[in-house]
């Protein structure tokens, strides 16, 4: 699919915390090309809670990674690996 960018060249985005995340799952959902780089050689937990506040919860729902009863776990994770440069 030609992305809305003006071709096939993927989407960058720029760091693979929440935002960029949730940014590139709800890209590549839609069938765009998407690249996301991070600083770290891996994404793992590094110890600090967050918090949400409610409309994270909508936005996620309208992506479609909203958790519930008979789903616990996401069907369809991005790979693990972070992109070097």
């Amino acid at each position: 699919m030609a992305g809305a960018n003006g071709g096939s060249a993927p989407f960058l985005i720029s760091g693979g915390g929440i935002g960029g995340l949730i940014t590139a799952y709800a890209l590549a959902h839609q069938g765009f090309p998407v690249r996301v780089f991070e600083q770290a050689p891996e994404f793992r937990e590094v110890g600090a809670g967050i918090q949400l506040g409610p409309n994270i919860f909508r936005v996620l729902e309208k992506v479609g990674l909203k958790r519930t009863r008979s789903s616990p776990t996401l069907t369809d994770p991005l790979p693990r690996k972070c992109a070097t440069r």
